[in-house]
């Protein structure tokens, strides 16, 4: 936190005095006023300002630490969403692998039906040639994204 002069002045004028809680107040409290700095010599209303400076301090200060707790807030929340939609849709990301496996099981009886049509008498064989080579390809490529097969 960035601390105007005034602000500067008021806390280094009470962090040189030497204030102890511990002072006794007897008759008219001269001796806590002259710990506090506050002689015959200096004015009330110059303390006074210092006074109300530092309040002023404390009271940005607890302002500043109340921002920070809301963007504090606002980011778990922020985090929390993200990992909700993250496992909450987890099905959007992800492909199970017994999917993949049915996927297979699929092309490979499509496969057999087209090598079964091959031997037929009227069957075109480009048509079931080129069927066979796509089939081939994606079962290739579903093999390798399980990798373990």
């Amino acid at each position: 936190m960035k601390y105007t002069a005034e602000e500067e002045y008021a806390i280094g004028y009470y962090m040189d005095k030497e204030i102890c809680a511990e002072i006794e107040i007897e008759g008219n409290g001269k001796d806590f006023l002259e710990a506090l700095g506050i002689t015959e010599d200096s004015s009330f209303e110059s303390h006074l300002i210092r006074f109300k400076t530092l309040l002023n301090l404390i009271e940005k200060q607890r302002k500043e630490i109340e921002e920070k707790d809301e963007l504090l807030k606002f980011n778990k929340n922020y985090i929390n969403r993200l990992e909700q939609d993250l496992y909450g849709n987890a099905s959007n990301y992800v492909v199970p692998k017994e999917k993949i496996r049915e996927k297979i099981k699929e092309l490979s009886e499509e496969d057999r039906a087209y090598t079964d049509e091959l031997s037929e008498p009227d069957s075109s064989f480009k048509i079931i040639d080129k069927n066979l080579k796509r089939i081939k390809n994606q079962t290739d490529i579903l093999e390798e994204i399980l990798g373990d097969e």
